[in-house]
């Protein structure tokens, strides 16, 4: 790992996006990144199981990287963890909620005067 860091340009880096096969190059995967930087990436055999049964899937990873271009870089990855899908919450919903009912939940008695929200010195 010293000799990575030791690259002109090369820093720690962390990536999240959609893990890809490369199918030209064993040993490689791409991850195009949320910030539009294409990583392409090394991994030592320790991480190969898992980084293969993560393809498809959303991922943080970690290692030494630097950038290439203006929309690639190459990253040798040192840590990799999945990124949890959303979870769908009764805080959302498509169906319409009256207002009747939204109000009475949260306790809102009605509107609010601008005068109650003013800083009262007395």
């Amino acid at each position: 790992m010293v000799e990575r860091s030791k690259r002109p340009g090369a820093r720690a880096v962390r990536v999240s996006g959609r893990l890809h096969a490369i199918d030209l190059e064993p040993g490689r995967i791409g991850i195009p990144a949320t910030d539009g930087i294409d990583w392409l990436c090394r991994y030592t055999p320790e991480l190969e199981q898992k980084l293969l049964a993560l393809i498809g899937e959303r991922v943080w990873v970690r290692g030494v990287g630097q950038l290439t271009g203006s929309q690639r870089g190459s990253l040798e990855i040192e840590h990799v963890e999945p990124i949890a899908p959303f979870e769908q919450s009764e805080l959302f919903t498509y169906e319409r909620v009256p207002l009747a009912t939204l109000l009475s939940e949260q306790q809102i008695e009605g509107p609010t005067e601008l005068e109650a929200l003013a800083f009262r010195t007395r």
